[in-house]
């Protein structure tokens, strides 16, 4: 099995790092966190430098944006910091970023025959420990081909989207209509729960109707789903900024500048309301209240 080195142990990336253990693989968990290091302890090698990863067969990243990603690999401690002419590990970018991000690494590590693919995720920390997320994967066919069973692993649909880069734009693309999904289903699901109306009744009615959506598959993978976006109660506020940073990456591709995206935008404005710790715990509480739907 070969070596990964995993970057990013959030609420999301250290579910797939579990995964990845459950699944076999020899993993060394770097992260800046002292309390997500001590986490992996007994189960996984930990480190807070990227460089120490140098020696391994795959390099996962899955931080939070364009600038931690730039950190990882070309900071101070960066994985760069750590390679030497024999060292030529693959590097899977899983973090949302900017096209345009990816698609420079080539000629930013030219010189370095290095797998690169970029392969963001969709689904969330339920779907990651068990290994059903869906990944978007870009690079060249046979980098692809490369990385496919480590991809296999983490997610039930892997799709190659085209070349480096392409996966990174289809997940900005799947993050306009998942990030209205997540919060205008809990409002819809808050809202029945008020008018006194079964969940267990209207999830059905929803997937046999147009409001089906990610969350109206069952009342079992809905009640899990919110279940894990609030417990621990510190994913859902973190997940409130990491939400926020994916709907201003769109604002900085320059495709969408002649574009009318006025329903986006609603959206964005949204999710900034979250910021509001008022608005933010109230909405905490209707999320919890789903995750106990089926609890009665």
């Amino acid at each position: 099995m070969p070596r990964i080195g995993f970057v990013g142990a959030g609420h999301i990336g250290s579910n797939m790092a579990l995964r990845l253990i459950d699944k076999g693989y020899r993993l060394c968990v770097c992260d800046l966190n002292d309390v997500v290091r001590q986490s992996f302890v007994g189960k996984a090698d930990v480190t807070g430098r990227c460089a120490d990863l140098a020696e391994s067969d795959i390099v996962i990243m899955m931080v939070a944006d364009d600038q931690q990603l730039e950190a990882a690999l070309f900071g101070q401690h960066g994985l760069v910091e750590g390679l030497t002419e024999t060292t030529s590990p693959a590097l899977i970018v899983m973090s949302t970023v900017i096209p345009a991000t990816v698609r420079a690494l080539p000629e930013r590590l030219s010189g370095r025959r290095m797998i690169i693919v970029d392969a963001p995720v969709s689904g969330g920390p339920a779907s990651a420990r068990k290994g059903a997320l869906s990944i978007m994967a870009g690079g060249s066919a046979a980098d692809f081909e490369a990385v496919r069973p480590v991809l296999e692993d983490l997610g039930e649909h892997v799709f190659y989207c085209g070349p480096l880069g392409a996966g990174a734009a289809a997940k900005l693309v799947n993050n306009v209509l998942g990030v209205c999904n997540v919060y205008l289903a809990a409002e819809a699901y808050a809202l029945a729960q008020a008018l006194g109306t079964d969940l267990a009744k209207i999830i059905p009615i929803l997937e046999a109707g147009t409001g089906r959506n990610f969350w109206s598959k069952s009342l079992e993978e809905t009640v899990g789903q919110y279940r894990a976006f609030t417990n621990p109660e510190a994913g859902f506020y973190s997940m409130i900024d990491i939400v926020t940073k994916d709907l201003r990456l769109i604002d900085s591709i320059p495709e969408r500048a002649d574009l009318a995206l006025p329903m986006l935008r609603g959206v964005a404005e949204g999710v900034q309301g979250l910021h509001d710790r008022g608005v933010a715990d109230k909405v905490f509480r209707q999320w919890v209240a789903i995750a106990a739907a089926n609890d009665r």
